[in-house]
Formats: C-alpha cells, structure tokens, sequence
C-alpha cells in the first residue's frame, strides 16, 4: 500500500465493520488493544487519505452483549469517505441504537436531506 500512490478522481466512500479501534479510548470493557492493530489501521486510513466524518447518536457500535464485567464496547463499524465526496456530496452520519444486534445500525443521509427529518 506505502509503495503505491492513490489517484482517485471521483468521489466514493467505504463502510463496515473494520474489526479494529483506532485509539485506546475506543473500547471500553476487555483487554487493552494492541497498539500494532490500532497503528496499522491507522497508518491505512492516512496512506489511503481517507475522511471519517463525525457521528452522531450512539458512541459504540459493537457490544459482545455479555453480562456484567464479561461485557465489551467498541467502535469499529465505520464510514469512511474521501475529500472530493465531502464537498460533493455533504452527509449525515448516524448510528442508531442498538436493538437486539451486537452491532449499531450506521445511518448515512445527505446532508440536505437529513436536514429535513
């Protein structure tokens, strides 16, 4: 990926779930993340210039739905854009509550149209 340059003229986005927190305070619950991961993944969305827009709603997107201490947080369902899709197309990014599923449902509107709900 490092060894080869990105050229994309026209706007696109990727969504799902990535499997991986970017920071620390992206999990809340289990054991600490490794650094590697989180530098990995990281280190990806900066080589492939890729935008992750604010959210509203929700703060975590997957819950492994244990019980008490056994219970895990994190963030790792994600909806990346690039920088021609930001001024082409504004959006709304949203992630609705979680209703039996491990995982937030992720709510993508135009901002135009989000305007008006």
């Amino acid at each position: 990926m490092r060894d080869y340059p990105i050229l994309v003229a026209s706007s696109w986005f990727i969504a799902g779930d990535f499997s991986c927190v970017r920071r620390v305070t992206e999990r809340q619950g289990g054991r600490v993340p490794r650094a590697h991961h989180m530098e990995t993944f990281n280190d990806f969305i900066f080589h492939a210039a890729l935008i992750e827009p604010s959210t509203f709603g929700e703060v975590w997107t997957w819950c492994n739905k244990r019980q008490r201490g056994a219970r895990i947080y994190e963030r790792i369902d994600r909806y990346f854009t690039n920088n021609i899709a930001i001024v082409q197309c504004p959006i709304l990014v949203t992630l609705l509550p979680r209703y039996r599923l491990d995982h937030t449902p992720i709510l993508i509107l135009p901002h135009s149209r989000a305007s008006t709900l």
